[in-house]
């Protein structure tokens, strides 16, 4: 009996789904370096430089200010925008309240996730108008 309980427990645990990682704040994100988090946050600045194939998503109007984060979009995440209708992620997520999903990362010592999959990224609400 007890053999069958176990078995029974076994098999239950490689049906269920992963645990979602956390939401955090942007401001929380520097403690979760090398973890999978998802960040919410309302993009308050956002440039896309599209020499560079890069995309960046804020959480401060000031990227250089302390306690910025960022969502970082490099050449597969704006081809992942794109192949869903959305050419220029900077503008389109401005001002929207997102969350991001994937691995904090350091870099000049301010977080970020870099985001390769359009799955990563999810608009959760849109910020009023001022």
């Amino acid at each position: 009996m007890n053999l069958t309980c176990a078995l029974l427990l076994f098999v239950g645990t490689l049906f269920q789904e992963p645990e979602a990682p956390p939401v955090i704040k942007p401001s929380e994100a520097a403690n979760h370096v090398n973890k999978t988090v998802i960040v919410e946050m309302e993009v308050e600045s956002s440039s896309f430089l599209k020499d560079k194939e890069l995309c960046f998503l804020n959480s401060l109007k000031d990227h250089k200010a302390e306690g910025n984060f960022s969502a970082v979009l490099k050449k597969e995440g704006i081809k992942a925008c794109q192949d869903n209708k959305i050419d220029d992620p900077a503008k389109h997520y401005l001002k929207k309240k997102v969350q991001i999903e994937g691995k904090v990362e350091l870099f000049k010592d301010k977080p970020q996730i870099v985001v390769s999959k359009f799955e990563q990224l999810k608009v959760v609400g849109v910020k009023p108008e001022e």
